[in-house]
């Protein structure tokens, strides 16, 4: 612009009653950066108008004096009722100021309005890159203050720079653990945790009872990261808290010593009493993968509290084949003649005697004693109650150890383990036979499948039963022996049996199966019926004639399964009876609905018209 131009815009700006004229007068100055024009910018701040406010903001930034953050640093402009005034004073502060404009942003990051909020976020985000570019370690309390924003972002920055300068801001880091805010504390942790400054150890124990849970949760990892074993019982101690998180991540702490720390998890493992904490004790056993863990380990296999059984289990997989060998004993079991004791422990000529019969048969933990020792529970004795109960506690916990050693050797998946426990095969409890089952299917032991479809059939227990025809048919064998025991099996009182072995009829499709496929139609169970007919269904076109004598069955449930497999065959031989029960008005609905449908679905596959 012109001298005399340029003179006639500033006396506007000075003096001119119109205060839109006065702001387009700033405005155009502004693109001038003219130092000269330093004074009447600041004037215009006090200006009480918000437009010539805003104005002056915008023209202070153009020319970029850094004078003028005095001026703008204050409420007055910050916490101004007008949104761009608000606006305009972050940007500006940003681009004139150093790191000490932080301290002022502090609150706009709190503003109403998103731009603000969002423009001194950016502004802030600069600041702490360029403090963590300079390396300054005077500044790094800027970048303490700075992790105590909700941004993760910029603690995030913040934490690496601290990171970097962490050798020379040792103190101030220590000194930074006991900040008021917890945000403070939990990032110090990070930055401590990284840099491994065994310096802050003792502060860093006392925060594993801070009051938030997000800076015990940090303080346990940066221990861990520390790896200095002073803080092992502090860690292990803190195991009793019952967040997930936080007890999730003091075990990760303490599989980080190793081997320094097993010793004394050993140790709190034999003198805990709290189901939870052993739980943790024994999983970062397993993890932590020690031998010397490994026969203290199945000792809990017998525990009566299933959470730490389970605990077990899942420990001792950690150690793979050396676990399975170990707990091979477990399961070499040989019955004695019990007779005598199970007499002793019913006779009613001494009360000594029969405690110490029913304690001797706890101590053989024979499962066979479990029925009398029920019965002799309820005894109107209260000792030899209890004595009852106690001897079946030792025999069910027993026989659970057991199971747990057959689930440690089924997760190797090993079949050279599936031979020797067969003889759990014949162990006295359920569950233990159950077990042994689901490890063979886990083993694909295909070699004791003779074994098992004896116990298909045989089993006192339909749960077993049913169990050893889901491995079986798992196995996908197709011998004649198979045939054999599926066709037993379909005989059997239980649901669940003739469910498993009606599904292997349907896989085996073989000539002998159908009688029994047709006759399982009839089952009063519904997926009984259902599996029949899918294994049906698998047959092909050669049952449908078979399938459509079925149509006259008196039986509406068999009438059902023998229309909806006709649908699903595909042979048009089906479409003529289907119709006539189709359009037989004295048709059942629900049957009517049935033959409809398979219609529609056996035309579609045909090609007929419907």
């Amino acid at each position: 612009m012109s001298t005399s131009t340029d003179l006639k815009t500033r006396q506007i700006a000075r003096t001119s009653d119109d205060w839109l004229e006065r702001r387009r007068a700033l405005i155009e100055l502004s693109h001038a950066k003219d130092p000269d024009l330093y004074d009447l910018f600041i004037r215009a701040l006090a200006d009480p108008n918000k437009g010539i406010q805003h104005a002056a903001i915008l023209a202070l930034a153009r020319l970029g004096n850094p004078e003028a953050v005095a001026g703008l640093a204050k409420p007055k402009f910050l916490k101004a009722e007008d949104l761009q005034v608000r606006l305009a004073t972050v940007k500006a502060l940003g681009k004139l100021g150093d790191a000490k404009v932080i301290d002022h942003l502090f609150d706009s990051m709190d503003d109403p309005e998103w731009l603000v909020r969002n423009e001194a976020l950016s502004v802030l985000r600069d600041k702490v890159e360029t403090i963590v570019h300079n390396g300054n370690p005077a500044q790094a309390r800027i970048l303490v203050r700075m992790l105590g924003i909700s941004d993760p972002g910029i603690a995030e920055i913040a934490m690496q720079g601290l990171i970097e300068m962490e050798p020379v801001i040792r103190p101030l880091l220590i000194d930074n653990l006991k900040n008021v805010r917890p945000a403070v504390r939990l990032y110090v942790a990070r930055v401590i945790g990284a840099s491994r400054t065994t310096e802050a150890l003792q502060y860093l124990i006392e925060n594993l009872q801070d009051a938030d849970l997000q800076v015990r949760i940090e303080t346990a990892r940066a221990l861990g990261q520390i790896g200095d074993t002073r803080a092992i019982p502090q860690l292990i101690a803190s195991l009793h808290n019952r967040n997930k998180v936080h007890l999730q991540t003091t075990i990760d702490a303490l599989v980080r010593f190793g081997t320094t720390a097993v010793m004394p998890l050993h140790s709190a493992l034999k003198n805990n009493r709290d189901s939870l904490v052993k739980c943790a004790l024994i999983d970062t056993l397993g993890h932590i993968g020690d031998p010397s863990s490994i026969a203290i380990l199945i000792r809990h296999l017998s525990d009566s509290c299933f959470v730490i059984r389970n605990a077990a289990i899942r420990a001792l997989q950690h150690f793979g084949p050396a676990a399975a060998q170990a707990v091979l004993p477990l399961l070499q079991f040989e019955p004695i003649d019990i007779d005598e004791l199970c007499k002793a422990a019913q006779s009613q000529s001494s009360v000594n005697n029969r405690l110490r019969a029913m304690k001797a048969l706890g101590d053989l933990e024979d499962h066979r004693a479990a029925p009398l020792l029920k019965q002799l529970s309820n005894d109107q004795n209260p000792e030899v109650a209890q004595t009852a109960q106690e001897a079946l506690i030792r025999i069910g916990c027993a026989a659970w150890g057991r199971c747990g050693a057959l689930m440690v050797i089924g997760q190797t998946e090993n079949r050279k383990w599936s031979d020797k426990i067969l003889s759990s095969l014949a162990d006295d409890s359920p569950h233990v036979r159950y077990e042994a089952v689901r490890a063979i299917g886990r083993l694909n032991g295909t070699q004791t499948a003779i074994k098992l479809k004896e116990t298909a059939v045989k089993d006192p227990v339909h749960q077993v039963r049913s169990e050893a025809l889901k491995v079986l048919r798992g196995m996908a064998l197709g011998s004649a022996e198979m045939l054999q025991t599926a066709l037993q099996a379909t005989k059997d009182s239980d649901p669940a049996v003739r469910l498993e072995a009606t599904r292997i009829l349907g896989d085996l499709v073989h000539e002998q199966g159908l009688p029994a496929l047709k006759e399982r139609l009839l089952d009063p169970i519904w997926s009984i019926r259902v599996s029949a007919e899918n294994g049906l269904v698998n047959y092909g076109k050669t049952v449908v004639p078979q399938l459509i004598e079925l149509l006259t069955s008196d039986k509406s449930e068999t009438r059902y399964c023998a229309i909806s497999a006709l649908g699903r065959l595909g042979d048009t031989v089906a479409i003529e009876p289907l119709e006539t029960i189709a359009q037989n008005p004295k048709t059942p609905p629900r049957e009517m609905e049935i033959a409809r449908q398979s219609l529609l679905l056996l035309k579609r596959e045909t090609g007929r018209k419907r």
